[in-house]
């Protein structure tokens, strides 16, 4: 099981940011290696983000969402999501990053 694991788990907190997320979810799931999961932690957004994101990433197996009921604020909702990931790294963005490609290779 080990070996399946991701190196890194890249944590997006979300909370009415749909404007922002093709952009972000794009560049991070358009990276040049293929050993990590992004988990994108809606914090109870009231303006379909979710629908967009299944939407236009459903499909992809890298991206888990991860929908809470309500609002838990910045600090419980990046918690929420560390509990989540299954990666042997953390790294955490706002829903208004876009990255490079060799973004998670680098690190």
């Amino acid at each position: 099981m080990e070996n399946n694991r991701p190196i890194a788990s890249v944590i997006v907190l979300n909370w009415n940011g749909k404007r922002f997320l093709g952009k972000c979810l794009a560049s991070l799931l358009d990276q040049n290696c293929s050993n990590y999961e992004v988990l994108l932690v809606d914090n109870g957004s009231s303006d379909n983000s979710i629908e967009f994101v299944c939407a236009h990433f459903g499909d992809n197996p890298k991206l888990r969402i991860v929908p809470l009921d309500y609002n838990y604020g910045f600090s419980k909702g990046n918690n929420l999501g560390m509990s989540c990931a299954r990666g042997k790294y953390i790294i955490m963005l706002n829903n208004d990053t876009e990255v490079k490609p060799t973004f998670v290779s680098e690190l």
